[in-house]
């Protein structure tokens, strides 16, 4: 699974700062699993990034 963070709040501040990219069938699983685990509880700033990123990784690698 690749990541890339890009910190520039101000230029888009509505879309996650960490972009992931989901290259096999394992890292879908694991980035299943970790959206559950994100959904399950509360969460901080940055783990709202992360749920968001994950579930737009996922979306893409779906399609």
């Amino acid at each position: 699974m690749k990541t890339r963070v890009e910190r520039d709040l101000d230029e888009r501040a509505s879309e996650p700062a960490t972009d992931i990219e989901i290259e096999t069938e394992a890292d879908a699983l694991r980035a299943e699993r970790r959206v559950d685990a994100l959904r399950a509880g509360s969460r901080s700033e940055d783990e709202e990034d992360e749920l968001k990123s994950l579930e737009r990784a996922l979306v893409r690698w779906r399609a």
